[in-house]
């Protein structure tokens, strides 16, 4: 089955009020190779951004995010379009696909709230997610070292494209320690 590594960069918790700033992908086939990569940046421009919450600020501006989003002509909706373009462009019709990255109940209401396709009934996504979030604190429950050799986690960049990546790296190596040797 085919594979959608998401990440969201957003405006803070709440999808009513909130907007998605950034969206990152990685598609991957069923044989475990990139299809492609998929980085959009939505236009948030520098007048709101006094209006974020000042944790949410810092973390983007230090990333870089919010000087992109200033420059950004790419709507929310042209995002979703985007998206679905991308995905149709390369997945086979008729093929599924699972969702991958971490916190995914957050990505997915956000996408759920502003009806993007990919929450949709058209969508080619099934509910199997790949979480890696969950793996990570499933190894904390059993006592077994998470990231044995390397770091204690993902490294955290709040750029979509890097956090998808870390997350897929993350989740295969959880997937590799729990395979019999």
């Amino acid at each position: 089955m085919w594979e959608l590594w998401l990440d969201l960069e957003t405006t803070g918790l709440d999808p009513e009020t909130g907007k998605i700033l950034e969206v990152g992908a990685i598609l991957v086939t069923p044989e475990r190779a990139v299809a492609g990569q998929l980085m959009m940046v939505c236009a948030y421009p520098h007048e709101f951004h006094n209006q974020l919450h000042p944790q949410v600020r810092d973390m983007h501006t230090a990333s870089g995010l919010l000087d992109a989003c200033a420059v950004s002509n790419l709507s929310e909706r042209q995002a979703d379009a985007q998206l679905q373009e991308w995905i149709t462009r390369i997945v086979p019709p008729g093929e599924r696909l699972v969702l991958g990255g971490s916190g995914l109940q957050f990505d997915h209401r956000w996408m759920t709230s502003k009806d993007w396709w990919i929450t949709g009934d058209d969508s080619p996504l099934t509910y199997w997610w790949h979480d890696s979030g969950v793996a990570r604190r499933l190894f904390k429950a059993a006592g077994r070292p998470w990231d044995p050799g390397t770091s204690a986690g993902p490294s955290k960049t709040h750029r979509a494209l890097d956090d998808a990546q870390a997350h897929m790296d993350e989740w295969n190596r959880a997937i590799a320690e729990l395979r019999p040797a």
